[in-house]
């Protein structure tokens, strides 16, 4: 997938999205331990990347993108949106 890709590793968000495409978005996609993620960029600018949970747990995925890898660590409590935004910049 463009967007997320799930394997016996965890999850990697955004991990082939081509740089020509440059407006998208997507809401809830499943992710590993029933995290959904949505997000969506403008012009190519990632202006939204939010995960939600239907359980609290420690949750951990890496964020694909401009040459560069980075592995995030997210507490989360059942059913609160949290932005990723915050790991791009």
């Amino acid at each position: 997938s463009l967007f997320v890709q799930v394997n016996e590793f965890g999850t990697k968000l955004l991990p082939a999205v081509p740089p020509s495409l440059t407006d998208w978005n997507f809401d809830n996609l499943l992710c590993h331990d029933g995290v959904r993620v949505s997000a969506c960029c403008e012009q190519g600018v990632v202006t939204a990347l939010n995960v939600v949970s239907p359980k609290e747990q420690t949750w951990s995925a890496v964020i694909c993108g401009k040459g560069r890898n980075i592995p995030i660590t997210v507490d989360l409590e059942p059913y609160v949106r949290v932005s990723l935004l915050p790991w791009l910049d």
